[in-house]
């Protein structure tokens, strides 16, 4: 590799990791901040916070990779350009076509980065989240109970639990009003208490199932008719579990066992028979388990293909006249990036409202990256200057600026 190509590379890699540690900076402060107060209610210590703040930072490289690769080809060629550099390497025989072969290697490799996050790591990520999110909710509840005082913990549920130790719970009540949710309660209408002398809480983070189970006590069923009240005493029993907001965390857990990666993916949209969820579990918004796996299948390839073309605009928008305010490529790649971020999220949206068939609809910023980057491409070859009226306009400002400046 030529000395010069071994110099964009080296700037254009320092500039990417330079980015990404800013973004990953301003992103833990965002999210601890908010896992943080999550967490207070529910008896989750720091460790527990942090395991969750592992697994989203998968998801923000990969929305941030592209963005930030574009960004950095902006920057790095227009400081070349207004430097004097690129007029430099030009007069050594160096075209275009050349001048962009680093840029494409560059390209290539985040491309590479964002095709192992998009299908494998990230998919990954986002279930293990919500396995660990579930599991924190479940198994930290016997810390998060209070003791003494009535708590909901079911559908028509509450439970009190008089004290606990390091071997789960003690002397509990559980009160069901309405239709019996608990234990050897025969769907009676009317009221159920359970007594119980000890408890622990149980969960399996991959079933997406909790339960509490029961030692030594006696379930009381109190119904309209007296002669179908029930009295029975047990040794051992299980009580289903649903603490507040643990039915959400479920159906998340569900579905994104369901569509984890991209095997699952294509397994989905091949035979969504197969599918063994409820009508509620498989519903999102109004969009299916088989939907939501096309949307997210779709979404992932988009992405893949436009941290490579996205080396188009990179280059189109890069290269400048020298000696122009270092302002516009700022503007310039900030534009770009967050133009290019809105418009997944306005293409995805039309899929969502099925405005749109989702394949088009998901794809379609990958064919405006590719038009609109290669007509700047074309616009380079032919020694245009496609964004000329931003440089006189910024030449006129910097005139006017300064006129103004006493002599």
């Amino acid at each position: 590799m030529k000395l010069i190509d071994r110099y964009l590379l080296r700037e254009l890699f320092k500039l990417f990791f330079g980015v990404l540690i800013m973004i990953s900076t301003a992103f833990v402060i965002q999210r601890l901040i908010f896992l943080t107060e999550w967490s207070m209610h529910r008896g989750v210590g720091m460790l527990g916070v942090l395991k969750l703040l592992g697994c989203l930072f998968p998801g923000l490289f990969l929305t941030a990779v592209p963005i930030v690769s574009l960004f950095v080809i902006i920057i790095v060629l227009s400081h070349l350009s207004e430097d004097n550099e690129l007029v430099v390497m030009m007069t050594t025989g160096r075209d275009i076509f050349s001048l962009a072969k680093p840029v494409l290697v560059f390209s290539l490799i985040s491309t590479f980065f964002t095709l192992y996050l998009a299908l494998f790591l990230t998919p990954a990520s986002l279930r293990w989240f919500e396995i660990v999110k579930w599991q924190l909710v479940q198994s930290k509840s016997e810390q998060a109970i209070p003791t003494q005082t009535f708590v909901d913990f079911a559908h028509d549920s509450q439970i009190y639990i008089q004290d606990k130790d390091e071997n789960g719970l003690k002397n509990l009540i559980i009160f069901s009003q309405g239709e019996s949710d608990v234990p050897l309660g025969g769907n009676e209408i009317g009221s159920n208490f359970i007594f119980a002398k000890r408890a622990r809480i149980e969960n399996q983070a991959e079933k997406a199932e909790s339960r509490l189970r029961l030692d030594n006590g006696v379930f009381i069923s109190h119904a309209d008719k007296p002669d179908q009240d029930q009295f029975v005493s047990f040794e051992k029993a299980v009580a289903r579990l649903d603490f507040e907001g643990a039915d959400k965390l479920t159906t998340r857990l569900k579905r994104q066992l369901y569509t984890a990666d991209i095997f699952q993916l294509v397994s989905i949209i091949q035979k969504p028979g197969q599918l063994k969820l409820k009508k509620k579990d498989i519903v999102k918004f109004g969009i299916s388990v088989t939907e939501d796996a096309r949307i997210e299948l779709s979404q992932r390839i988009s992405q893949i293909l436009s941290c490579l073309l996205l080396a188009l605009w990179g280059i189109g928008l890069g290269i400048k006249p020298p000696r122009t305010n270092r302002t516009i490529s700022y503007i310039l790649g900030a534009l770009a990036g967050f133009g290019f971020y809105y418009m997944n999220v306005f293409f995805k949206a039309l899929a969502l409202k099925k405005y749109m068939p989702i394949e088009p609809a998901l794809f379609s910023p990958v064919v405006l990256i590719l038009l609109t980057g290669a007509w700047l491409m074309q616009q380079r070859m032919k020694g245009r200057e496609p964004l000329s009226f931003l440089y006189n306009l910024d030449e006129y400002l910097r005139q006017k600026r300064a006129e103004k400046k006493p002599k």
